[in-house]
């Protein structure tokens, strides 16, 4: 397929991790030229890990996330039976096209509270409870060692704690775990002025900061040391030409996360 096509031109890929068939060759061949553009629809996929190979890329990226196996009935239809408390939606999705203002059939119904959010927007959405007491056993309190964490309430003692979860009469206990080993965890959020700031101080100065997807992924390029360091919400991921410019910059991420 790749040596048949016609540019410009549209190309599917048969998989969404962007690992196999002719889109690997096809991205390694386009993603030099910022006319180009790779778009992401896959939400079980995550949008750093897909892209990490193929970076830095001047090709430009997006993520949009669809699910294209459920219509209008049907959702309408999973919203009247699983009851949410809410729906967020773009507000296209409850008028007919333009094209076809008669039909009834492409309009989303909800019989629960909507909230219209378009691009570029932001609403407030209640949290809900997310979180247990939990009673921790004697052996628990042993282990625990506690370290500070900025969060933008201040700073809160956390510590990361393993054991086996008992629940009886609805009374949830963490008794001590089957094995004594713990294993680091890092904790916290990577802040991309901060991370920039003691790059610049360790000599390693980014060539180019670029913005990826919806606003929430950064991708920082060290061109002089053939290296990137990609920031999303929950993966932080580095490319680097060596061993040793990895190992530097992992421990630089590592500072400014709490290992517990």
């Amino acid at each position: 397929m790749r040596e048949v096509y016609k540019t410009p031109c549209i190309v599917f890929a048969g998989h969404p991790s962007l690992r196999c068939g002719d889109a690997v060759l096809l991205l390694e061949k386009w993603r030099d030229d910022m006319h180009n553009a790779v778009i992401l629809i896959e939400s079980e996929f995550s949008f750093a890990t897909t892209l990490a190979p193929f970076l830095p890329m001047p090709m430009r990226s997006y993520f949009c996330p669809i699910d294209p196996s459920i219509n209008y009935t049907q959702a309408s239809k999973l919203i009247k039976d699983i009851r949410p408390k809410t729906v967020v939606t773009s507000p296209t999705y409850f008028r007919a096209p333009v094209t076809h203002p008669t039909r009834s059939d492409l309009v989303l119904v909800s019989d629960v509270p909507v909230v219209e959010m378009g691009p570029g927007e932001t609403v407030n959405l209640p949290q809900p409870q997310t979180s247990i007491n939990v009673e921790l056993s004697l052996e628990q309190l042993d282990q625990l060692d506690m370290q500070p964490l900025k969060t933008t309430e201040g700073y809160q003692l956390v510590s990361h704690i393993s054991g086996v979860l008992r629940a009886r009469d609805n009374k949830p206990v963490l008794g001590a775990p089957c094995t004594n080993s713990l294993r680091c965890v890092m904790y916290g959020e990577v802040e991309l002025q901060e991370l920039i700031s003691v790059l610049t101080s360790k000599g390693l100065t980014p060539n180019k900061v670029e913005t990826l997807g919806a606003g929430d992924h950064f991708l920082v390029t060290l061109s002089d040391h053939n290296s990137t360091i990609t920031l999303s919400p929950n993966v932080t991921s580095i490319t680097a030409h060596s061993g040793k410019m990895r190992h530097t910059l992992q421990g630089i991420v590592g500072a400014l996360l709490v290992s517990l």
